[in-house]
Order: structure tokens, then C-alpha cells, then sequence
């Protein structure tokens, strides 16, 4: 049986690794200089954007620039979270809604306990490698900015469950990378 996912993606977004015209007007945080970061993704939306519950194999820092989002973390694990089969592109997301979960459909959720709170304009937010998290837009116009890099080789041998459900998910992310790179060179090798 293969399982669908069919959540709200509706945002903006894009790798401002691919636009350093605008690296003037943004600067990572100077607690990160020890750190390699990856990938930093500017992220745009509107009042009421949910994120579905879902964990990333990647360690973030998530600058909230404008606006401000409600988040709902929780600790790493598989059991309690129902994430979705393998053979799907949402490996990493749960199916449960922790607004609303539904106990007869996930029972093992009451054993879950969830940190919910708001983040402001101008905070940052550290999100561990294999945390799950629950992401909405509270305010009509939202601007935020993620620095991420590669987790540890020690933490990922200690969520290796976590890594392994998220194996599917880095492959089908690294050949969308590879292959918007290539589209890259070959346009600006067109227009030279």
C-alpha cells in the first residue's frame, strides 16, 4: 500500500544560496561561524500557513525576520508520531494533527508531549536535527530565513531510525538540488 500526502504548500520560498544578489541585506548569526552552513532558505507567507508535524535530518536556525509563527516542537522518535510509509515523498511528516489528533486512529499520541509557543520578529529558534515540528503563520505578512547544516555523524548514529525513515526523502532532495544546479550552470552559460 502506498500512502499519499496531500498537505497545504502554499508559500514562498526559495535557497538565497542561488540569489547572492541578496546576501548584502542579510547576515547569519555570529554563533554560527563554527558550524558549515549548507543552505539558507528564505521563506515567505501569509496568516494561517501550516507546516504539517514533520521532522528535518538537518540542523536549523530559524530567524523569524517579520511576523510571527506558532510552533509546536517534539522530541525525535517514530513509535508515538505515526510518520507516513517510505515509499512516499513525506517519509518525515506525521499524520497525526497535534491540534486535533485523532486518539482512535493514534493512540500511542497520548504519550506525546509537545512544546507549543510563538516565535516574534527578530528571535531566532534552534531546531535539533530529527525534532519534530509543527509550523503556522500568525500574522498577515511572515519573512523568515533558515541557516542549515549537516547534523553530526554522532547524532545521526543516535537517531538512526529517524535518519534511516529520512533516507528516501535526502535522495529525491539531493537530485532536485543537483538537477536546479545544472539548470543554473546551463542558463548562465546561455546567457554569456
Amino acid at each position: 500500500m502506498t500512502e499519499t500526502f496531500d498537505g497545504p504548500r502554499t508559500y514562498l520560498q526559495d535557497d538565497v544560496n542561488h540569489m547572492p544578489g541578496l546576501r548584502p541585506f542579510y547576515g547569519e548569526p555570529e554563533y554560527l561561524r563554527d558550524v558549515t552552513v549548507t543552505r539558507t532558505k528564505l521563506w515567505v507567507s501569509g496568516r494561517g500557513l501550516v507546516t504539517p508535524l514533520h521532522y528535518d535530518p538537518v540542523e536549523v536556525v530559524h530567524w523569524m525576520m517579520e511576523g510571527s509563527k506558532r510552533w509546536v516542537l517534539v522530541r525525535p522518535g517514530l513509535r508515538n508520531l505515526y510518520p507516513y510509509g517510505l515509499r512516499t515523498k513525506a517519509a518525515m511528516f506525521s499524520r497525526v494533527d497535534p491540534d486535533a489528533p485523532d486518539l482512535k486512529a493514534f493512540p500511542r499520541w497520548r504519550g506525546v508531549r509537545p512544546i507549543e509557543f510563538d516565535l516574534q520578529a527578530g528571535e531566532l529558534l534552534y531546531i535539533p536535527a530529527f525534532f519534530w515540528h509543527r509550523v503556522e503563520s500568525t500574522s498577515d505578512y511572515n519573512v523568515s530565513m533558515n541557516y542549515i547544516w549537516v547534523a553530526s555523524l554522532r547524532k545521526m548514529l543516535r537517531y538512526l531510525p529517524e535518519f534511516g525513515h529520512a533516507v528516501p526523502f535526502v535522495r529525491w532532495q539531493a537530485k532536485r538540488i543537483s538537477a536546479a544546479r545544472t539548470t543554473m550552470h546551463e542558463d548562465r552559460r546561455v546567457r554569456l
